[in-house]
């Protein structure tokens, strides 16, 4: 299920918020990871806000202000109980061995966090690890606790009718649109009237009854400007907001929500595990499964303890044990609980007290805290070096787990210039505060971005050099590069990136990248020592694969084969990482979540290699939402227009058409672009290009060599003297830059003793009698460690890719459409070679060349400028038909007879027809949507999405039509088909294609990116 848009979801809250004016009483409700609740007060007296004070557990006593968020289904899979209740029959029955299915469910609101899938068919675990469809067990979640706040108001009052009420659900303030989406649809499934419910925000609910409470309080909050920050740590997540007293009296929100699985179930896990090591692991198993209601009480207990202990508790903590447990420990260790306590070597750190105490030195018990709180602490403190929060002096803690004292005595160690707020009753200010908000949800006037970008970082990923490139967003034209990429072998710096090369250790693990992959490789290599290690060079031309799956493989240098996907995250995690030291040298006061990424890609790549290189980026750490793919001539595009003056002229006015030519290491991609009337630009001509990159002179120059040394000798070479291999190659990257059309004189290159070496032992004859036997006369000589080449020699190994580029320019420009083009702009690692410019302006002498400084750069510098303003791009031209497999009426003029069949209905039907949405070489604008509406044939409906080079298919088997995935979307059984009618929508002209399915009748959305990775 998609996200949902944030107009819809406002105009129902803007609903709610009128009805309540109007209404009684105004309810809330707390669905917690571990505790639910709810609130109310009447509009009379509002501030009086009342919850039930009757939660009891197994034990008789009352555990908690609310109660816990399990739900209890009998055989039938009808509802029976929630909370305590629910958690005490099961034990009850599951100790009378009578809870065959019976099923519990337990703390399932979990299910909601940073889940992007969530749809009807979401499904929960009960405690036996059985799964069961999520949105019934919230609903009815949702309807136990309605029905219970009904009966307190009834017994307060006659004449309250359930219209007369307004209410209020708490969500967290990290929850993705598609979570409180799925809220909305548990409360309507519960019988509420969902324009008579708004959705508040957990932390702005509890800011809103801070206001309420004690005088210092209030005042601590008070006065316009004044900022402050709210945890709410409950008892599974900690949330993080910051709010901003405005003049009015509201509150504004001035960053976006943070947080992350920082909450008490986090303790209650460590303090589980202490068990499992005291007890053994098998007999606290056991305890879950044969004793519930003892394990139940365990929990409880710990619950309570949990919300006394603090930073000055010493001496030792007493915990109950029951005798069932002690039974069990025994049975599955052997030992009785003292001889076992001694054998694990606690001494008088734990000790049994009697028959039913475990007495624990309280800094073991603060071991199962820390964990937790130390990333709370973390996360905090990275917050407050931000320059914009930098006048937040409040802190005010709320939730179930901000009520320990150990939480507080931390923060307030790790804060002591801040002031820390402790509301009364801190597991119940975000429920009393929506109860407040329900009188006036508009009390938040204003919210921070989801995302506030403040850098933009780009990395290229060449065939022979990747680097990145960063901006900051107060000055955006200023791109910085890393300076420093240098080889440790030659000690100088080879390029303004490093070579796109992955070195893994003997283990599997990554050991380095670039240079230093090839350095550290060549060492262990001359030492003997790299039996096991995998070097990984020039992978990036697997992608150039039409057929890419999530298993394609790369060779290493040896030509063993590794999974491809891996050896990419890896690449693109340490340049990540490079990344944000260099930012950190800068700044401390960005957080990683204000970076927005770019990655390039070549034009002529297929949607399944940038699937591939999205999810790497996935893979690598990277947040996905964060992270735009950018087409590499587009940003070269983007790029020129920041250049000198006359570089700006050649591409200024509207409906200047240009091409151009990125010339990296192991492709051409061409592309052509016109300029629009507000200064964007637009594709006029679908991507093209070929395999004619510098490693294709890189190629040839190996053949020379393989010639002139013999193949024995350079194939010894790159496995007995690595170091000097890889130094053959920098040094040739330097030169062929260099070479240009009017060099005469010959050109020198340095060979390695080992060269000449090997040479002479697998031929038979030293160099000068290899070259005299070859008949190169005087076109290459020997002059000690150097060899000397003709330039003719030399051109010649650039000739065939030049060659290829330039049939392939000249059969473009013939097009009628392209005969406006008059500039052509070169750019990439090998457009910056002299002798590639010369040919071009040799054999195109009527198109403008531009050649803009650092042309290696030019991608990688216009990809950061792209992440500023994406829509500097308007339109594209579609490599491919797309469209979805249906069935169609027969039409004699485009159907054959074979394919028809009589349908129910009584009508003539063809299987497998391919309806178009967009055809081959239209232009598309960006984010360009079309949408189809379908009458779906069962509940579980799959639409097929296919593409194809031809413009007019008929049926999806035509040759050449290609299935990329499947939008499968889950429809509402309780509704005929008939009611169910589906909207299908293409949005095209990114770099990616995006399909979006959605239900008209419920709303009900599922959005894919398609992966075409099989």
């Amino acid at each position: 299920m998609g996200g949902h848009s944030s107009k819809s979801f406002t105009s129902i809250d803007e609903i709610a918020a009128a009805k309540a004016q109007s209404h009684l009483l105004v309810a809330a409700f707390e669905f917690g990871t571990t505790y639910s609740g709810y609130a109310f007060s009447f509009r009379n007296d509002p501030l009086k806000v009342q919850t039930n004070q009757n939660w009891y557990g197994g034990a008789g006593k009352l555990i908690s202000l609310k109660t816990p968020t399990s739900v209890l289904l009998n055989p039938k899979g009808e509802f029976d109980s929630f909370g305590f209740e629910a958690e005490d029959r099961y034990a009850y029955k599951a100790e009378d061995d009578e809870h065959k299915g019976w099923r519990l469910f337990r703390r399932f609101m979990m299910v909601l966090h940073n889940n992007k899938e969530l749809s009807r068919a979401t499904t929960v675990e009960d405690i036996e690890g059985k799964s069961h469809q999520a949105l019934p067990i919230f609903s009815l979640a949702i309807k136990f606790l309605h029905k219970h706040l009904l009966q307190a108001v009834a017994n307060q009052t006659v004449g309250v009718l359930e219209t007369d009420i307004s209410y209020v659900i708490t969500v967290p303030a990290i929850w993705d649109d598609n979570a409180n989406k799925f809220m909305r649809m548990a409360v309507e499934e519960a019988g509420l009237d969902e324009t008579r419910v708004a959705l508040a925000l957990e932390p702005e609910a509890a800011s809103i009854w801070c206001e309420t409470l004690d005088v210092d309080t209030k005042a601590a909050l008070a006065g316009t400007g004044t900022q402050y920050m709210v945890i709410d740590l409950g008892g599974g997540t900690a949330v993080i907001s910051f709010r901003e007293k405005k003049g009015t009296g509201t509150l504004k929100e001035i960053h976006q929500p943070t947080g992350g699985p920082w909450g008490g179930i986090y303790v209650d896990a460590n303090y589980l595990k202490f068990l499992e090591h005291i007890f053994g692991e098998k007999a606290i198993t056991a305890l879950k499964t044969e004793e519930r209601a003892d394990f139940f009480d365990v929990i409880r207990e710990f619950e309570t303890k949990k919300r006394t202990f603090s930073k000055n508790t010493t001496g030792k903590i007493t915990f109950r044990i029951s005798s069932n447990i002690r039974k069990l420990s025994k049975k599955f260790t052997g030992q009785n609980l003292e001889q076992r306590i001694c054998s694990l070597g606690f001494g008088e750190s734990v000790i049994v007290k009697g028959d039913d105490k475990l007495r624990v030195e309280s800094d073991i018990v603060r071991t199962w805290f820390d964990g937790p709180i130390d990333s709370l602490i973390g996360q905090i403190k990275s917050l407050l070096k931000k320059r914009k929060l930098r006048a937040v002096q409040t802190i005010v803690l709320v939730g179930g787990f901000g009520g320990s004292p150990y939480v507080h005595d931390r923060l307030r160690a790790a804060f002591p210039d801040k002031r820390l707020i402790l509301s009364a009753d801190a597991e119940l200010a975000v429920l009393k505060g929506a109860v407040k908000f329900g009188y006036n949800p508009l009390v938040v006037v204003e919210k921070e971005k989801k995302y506030s970008t403040l850098l933009v970082a780009a990395f290229d990923f060449g065939t022979t050099y990747s680097g990145y490139a960063f901006s900051f967003m107060n000055d955006p034209l200023k791109v910085q590069t890393n300076q420093t990429w240098s080889s440790r072998a030659t000690g100088r710096l080879i390029s303004l990136k490093t070579s796109t090369s992955v070195l893994l250790n003997p283990e599997g693990e990554f050991d380095s990248f670039g240079f230093e992959a090839e350095d550290s490789y060549a060492s262990k290599a001359e030492d003997d020592q790299h039996e096991g290690w995998r070097l990984f060079r020039r992978f990036k031309m697997v992608l150039q694969n039409k057929v890419l799956l999530r298993d394609t493989t790369v060779e290493d240098i040896e030509g063993n084969s590794h999974e491809a996907l891996p050896i990419f995250a890896m690449a693109i995690k340490f340049l990540h990482e490079h990344l944000l030291k260099a930012v950190e040298n800068q700044t401390d006061i960005l957080l990683e979540e204000e970076i927005s990424y770019v990655i390039t890609v070549p034009a002529i790549w297929d949607d399944n290699a940038k699937e591939l290189m999205r999810t790497a980026a996935e893979e690598a750490g990277l947040d996905g939402t964060r992270v735009t793919l950018a087409l590499e001539p587009e940003a070269a595009s983007i790029w020129c227009e920041t250049l000198d003056v006359d570089t700006r002229a050649a591409l200024a006015g509207a409906g200047t058409q240009y091409m151009v030519i990125d010339l990296g290491g192991g492709t051409a991609d061409i592309s052509i672009h016109e300029k629009n009337q507000d200064g964007t630009l637009k594709e006029i001509h679908q991507p093209t290009g070929g395999p004619w990159g510098g490693i294709y002179v890189d190629a040839n120059y190996l053949k020379f060599l393989e010639n002139i040394f013999g193949e024995n000798a350079i194939t010894a070479l790159k496995t007995e003297d690595m170091a000097d291999y890889f130094d053959v190659i920098r040094d040739f990257e330097t030169k062929k830059i260099t070479l240009n059309k009017k060099m005469t004189g010959k050109f020198t290159f340095k060979i390695s003793s080992t060269a000449k070496k090997l040479s002479k032992e697998l031929t038979g004859q030293n160099l000068e009698q290899r070259l005299d036997s070859l008949g190169y006369g005087e076109s290459v000589v020997v002059k000690g460690d150097k060899l000397r080449v003709e330039p003719d020699i030399i051109r010649s190994w650039f000739d065939g890719p030049i060659d290829d580029i330039i049939g392939h320019v000249k059969s473009l420009l013939k097009e009628p459409k392209l005969r406006a083009v008059q500039t052509i702009v070169l750019v990439g690692g090998f457009g910056e070679s002299t002798y590639v410019q010369e040919r071009l302006r040799a054999d195109i002498p009527d198109k403008r060349l531009i050649v803009p400084a650092e042309a290696g750069l030019a991608v990688l510098k216009g990809a950061v400028r792209f992440g500023h303003n994406p829509t500097i791009i308007t339109s594209r031209v579609m490599k491919y038909t797309y469209g979805v497999e249906v069935k169609m009426i027969y039409d004699e003029k485009i159907h054959s007879d074979d394919k028809k069949y009589f349908d129910e209905d009584g009508k003539w039907r063809v299987f497998k027809c391919f309806d178009v949405f967009v055809r081959v070489n239209k232009d598309v604008p960006i984010d360009h949507k079309i949408t189809k509406g379908y009458i779906p044939l069962a509940y579980r409906t799959s639409i097929a999405i296919f593409r194809t080079t031809t413009e007019n298919p008929v049926y999806v088997t035509d040759p050449g039509c290609e299935l990329l995935g499947k939008l499968i979307l889950e429809l509402p059984r309780d509704m005929p088909l008939s009611e169910l009618n589906t909207d299908i929508t293409f949005i095209f002209g990114g770099t990616e294609l995006v399909v979006k399915g959605r239900v008209r009748k419920t709303g009900e959305e599922q959005i894919l990116k398609l992966n075409c990775l099989k």
